[in-house]
């Protein structure tokens, strides 16, 4: 499902959403050979833009570099949002 969870990075609320992907080989059979996918993306909003961050693996080797993409979230220092003064 593309459903976001609510998540903190860098003391700001974001979204996080997982989905898989399949990816079928045109040149066999249909479901012959298949590669599953698995991508997690991160998406803090910011009001000059949008911070995404994203992991893009075989589903597969899933667990072992989320958590390595957890530490990067973890560790991400995003600057201070600017605020405009009203003159």
């Amino acid at each position: 499902s593309h459903i976001p969870r609510e998540v903190m990075i860098s003391s700001r609320p974001a979204s996080r959403i997982g989905y898989t992907t399949y990816f079928y080989d045109h040149e066999v059979l249909l479901g012959e050979r298949v590669a599953i996918r698995y991508t997690d993306v991160v998406m803090v909003p910011d009001p000059e833009g949008i911070f995404t961050a994203k992991l893009e693996t075989l589903k597969a080797d899933y667990p072992v570099y989320r958590r390595d993409f957890d530490d990067l979230l973890a560790n991400w220092t995003l600057r201070q949002p600017l605020i405009k003064s009203e003159d």
